[in-house]
């Protein structure tokens, strides 16, 4: 019993976010004059699925990413973290 390819649900894609797509173009540019187009496009688009999905990825993606600027020196909280929970601050934090 074969699949009618009409009736298998479509992914709606999402919007593209700027940081994945810069480094989708980075990291493919060497290979775009080496494949086929069709093939050069699934590379992209299978570069950009791992960036955006992968636990490891995100991560470093979200380094790339522009940060605030400093409001002020001393601690800060980072990522809904305080910095009284941060390794090396339970008493009071300086330098050891």
């Amino acid at each position: 019993m074969s699949q009618n390819p009409s009736s298998s649900p479509v992914a709606t894609p999402e919007p593209a976010d700027p940081v994945v797509e810069a480094e989708v173009q980075r990291a493919t540019a060497a290979y775009r004059a080496l494949l086929p187009a069709d093939a050069f496009a699934e590379m992209q688009a299978l570069v950009g699925d791992v960036l955006a999905t992968h636990p490891v990825a995100t991560v470093l993606v979200a380094r790339t990413r522009e940060r605030a600027p400093v409001e002020r020196s001393g601690d800060q909280p980072r990522d809904g973290v305080t910095p009284a929970a941060l390794p090396g601050r339970a008493r009071g934090g300086g330098e050891r």
